[in-house]
């Protein structure tokens, strides 16, 4: 660990193009070749560096080693598993290390050596790699997003929801699930036309976004239900009380701003799980079961905020789903 740097490079290409770097160096490496080698964005683009403790999701990953069989290896390899972005290796290793081979193993978009590219050839590969990513991701968002919402579908959700266990489980983390349903969807359909019932799914989306996390996975399964999948215990005290206040009150202002003829209000279930590498799918059905089982209960409770606490302490999670 102490023999790494994790350095976030925020690049800005032109007005076009906006990418979060993640850059994985030796500290061995000093921070004078660290500006040695993003000098090629300089030229073309505003570029911010700063030193990070959390990681976040990122359009490439860029490896920089003096040697492949530096220490941290494993570390590495962790942080590119979490991570869904491409991977750029920068090294001078000539590819005789068992480590390098290990490294190899990993989903590498491109693999330099430094002491054969120069500077702009290496921003050139940078370039094409988050292009591509880039282009990847819009094709696969035609399969995994849900059109209306601009959330993802249940296909999407059915596979974030299983790499977002495998990230819990490696955090030693829980994982809570929010089952959200739109109340009166029928009797909006049947009063003002489906076009305002669509307005009011759209609005639920919306909502969810504005509440939770970027990096929660906000999903339509279809209809009216939403699902948010969280890494993280919310499902306990003033935390949960504090997600669904701040819930009510998005949808409060959704409903002030767009004057509908109608009220968008919502039910919510939850559940909460700590995951492990067994059986993944099985464990997110469950999850759902939970979470509907309680989202039933609540829509008895809907008028009152604190009912989803109590709500919950009445229902604490089976010993199979913990």
């Amino acid at each position: 660990m102490e023999m790494l740097l994790l350095i976030e490079i925020n690049l800005k290409i032109e007005a076009k193009m906006k990418s979060k770097i993640l850059y994985i160096k030796d500290q061995r490496l000093n921070i004078s070749y660290t500006q040695f080698i993003v000098t090629g964005f300089m030229k073309k683009s505003e570029i911010e560096l700063s030193y990070i403790d959390n990681l976040d999701s990122y359009e490439l990953i860029i490896i920089d080693l003096l040697q492949t069989d530096a220490i941290g290896l494993e570390l590495i390899k962790e942080y590119c598993r979490f991570n869904k972005g491409p991977i750029m290796v920068l090294t001078i290793n000539t590819g005789e290390s068992d480590s390098f081979l290990d490294l190899i193993k990993l989903p590498v978009k491109q693999f330099l050596f430094k002491n054969e590219v120069s500077g702009s050839q290496i921003l050139n590969s940078i370039l094409w790699t988050i292009e591509k990513y880039k282009e990847e991701q819009k094709l696969q968002e035609l399969v995994l997003v849900d059109e209306m919402t601009s959330v993802y579908n249940r296909r999407g959700f059915n596979e974030m929801s299983v790499r977002q266990l495998k990230m819990a489980n490696r955090l030693g983390k829980e994982v809570s699930l929010f089952f959200i349903d739109l109340n009166y969807l029928k009797q909006i359909n049947d009063n003002f036309g489906h076009i305002e019932g669509d307005n009011a799914i759209k609005a639920i989306a919306e909502a969810l976004k504005a509440t939770f996390r970027e990096n929660d996975l906000v999903a339509r399964l279809g209809g009216d239900e939403f699902v948010v999948m969280a890494i993280g215990d919310f499902t306990t005290g003033q935390t949960l009380l504090s997600i669904i206040s701040r819930l009510q009150k998005k949808l409060s202002e959704i409903n002030e701003q767009r004057a509908y003829p109608y009220e968008v209000s919502v039910s919510v279930g939850f559940s909460k799980v700590l995951p492990d590498n067994e059986n993944l799918a099985f464990m997110v059905e469950n999850l759902l079961l939970e979470a509907d089982e309680y989202l039933y209960k609540s829509k008895k409770n809907k008028d009152n905020t604190e009912s989803y606490v109590s709500l919950f302490k009445t229902l604490e999670p089976s010993e199979s789903a913990a």
